[in-house]
């Protein structure tokens, strides 16, 4: 069962985070004046530049069942070397 200081306790940590919720605004960092952009350096070369990435279309990124497939032949062999390496490893140290 609990003792009456654990709630008193309890109590009196919830009441010190209300405390600091409330008066722990100045623990964060003031947003930047309106006279600061918030991008700094070459504003006008980044807007040009995201421009001509928007102006440009892009090809579909669509796969094929083959290169899934292809894929999927690469991934096999690739996890069965790991698997076999592991294995080896496993029953080479001797402390199964």
């Amino acid at each position: 069962m609990a003792s009456p200081r654990s709630g008193l306790l309890s109590v009196a940590l919830l009441a010190a985070a209300a405390i600091a919720a409330t008066f722990g605004a100045s623990a964060f960092v003031s947003p930047p004046a309106a006279s600061q952009s918030a991008l700094r350096g070459a504003a006008g070369m980044a807007t040009a530049y995201g421009a001509m990435a928007a102006a440009v279309p892009e090809p579909a990124m669509a796969f094929t069942e083959k290169e899934l497939n292809n894929f999927g032949v690469f991934f096999a062999v690739f996890f069965l070397g790991f698997f076999v390496a592991g294995m080896a490893r496993l029953f080479t140290v001797g402390k199964l």
